[in-house]
């Protein structure tokens, strides 16, 4: 049997490719909060669960040790209304708006090497 020789790009070569490509969006929404309303790890767990089910949410991190979180979400939704449903009652601390590209390079230490 011959074993496959699989390449494995580095995390540079990988945003030199996103970088080349049309990024899908141009620009998304980063939301840094402090929280409170949440009671448990678990419910924590479950809140951030819910908030990566909702198609315009790139990414979510509820931190219930810290009692902060970070949303990164497409620029045309709503979603203080969202997090009071869920039982978060947010207090932002920053909201930045930052190219798509951007928040791929900020995100490249979670690419395997």
């Amino acid at each position: 049997m011959k074993k496959k020789n699989a390449s494995k790009k580095s995390a540079s070569q990988i945003l030199e490719n996103v970088s080349s490509q049309s990024a899908p969006y141009e620009e998304v929404k980063v939301l840094h909060f402090s929280f409170n309303g949440i009671k448990s790890r678990e419910d924590a767990a479950y809140i951030q669960y819910k908030l990566l089910l909702i198609p315009e949410v790139l990414q979510a991190h509820i931190d219930f040790n810290s009692k902060k979180g970070t949303i990164i979400r497409l620029p045309y939704a709503n979603f203080s209304t969202k997090l009071r449903e869920l039982g978060i009652e947010p207090k932002y601390s920053l909201v930045e708006w930052i190219p798509y590209i951007e928040m791929m390079k900020r995100n490249s230490s979670c690419i395997k090497k």
